[in-house]
């Protein structure tokens, strides 16, 4: 990992209740396996999600992928994450509303998938470019939240981004 202080360590993946934060599997990375399906981040998510099936949620941060959240939709869970616009498989017919310029923070746009109904994929300028797809929500209205800019001496400003609410 390029950005980390100390080079050396474990990667250690956990699931855990999103309520309660207790930690219900996890699963330490000591090395290449001998088969690789579909990259790590696929094979470590599949592999924590392997014993939960149906009317589950599934949320995880550049871990995403299209292929892995209609895998996982297959078997009843319901994915959200962060993904970012140049990972490989990444759907041609997305990139261009990405590149599409945004004028200020706030802004967003949201696609929905014609060959796949219950994909979106949001896209909202915070201080970065945020990019999160998911199979748990559908493309639904704004919500206003409060952020505190630079250019504002931190005063709170209301920005708009795309709401969370789950189906």
């Amino acid at each position: 990992m390029p950005q980390k202080p100390i080079k050396s360590g474990f990667k250690v993946w956990v699931r855990a209740d999103s309520i309660n934060s207790y930690v219900s599997q996890f699963h330490v990375y000591t090395g290449k396996e001998t088969y690789n399906e579909k990259g790590l981040g696929s094979r470590v998510v599949k592999d924590l999600t392997a014993t939960i099936h149906h009317r589950n949620h599934v949320y995880c941060d550049n871990f995403s992928s299209f292929q892995l959240f209609s895998d996982l939709s297959s078997v009843g869970i319901h994915a959200c994450g962060t993904i970012r616009s140049n990972r490989k498989h990444f759907p041609s017919e997305v990139t261009p509303y990405l590149k599409c310029g945004f004028a200020e923070r706030g802004d967003s746009m949201t696609l929905q998938s014609k060959i796949q109904p219950n994909l979106t994929v949001s896209v909202w300028q915070a201080t970065k470019r945020v990019t999160v797809t998911s199979t748990n929500c559908q493309a639904i209205p704004l919500v206003s939240v409060t952020r505190k800019l630079k250019t504002s001496q931190h005063h709170p400003t209301t920005v708009q981004k795309p709401s969370n609410r789950t189906t």
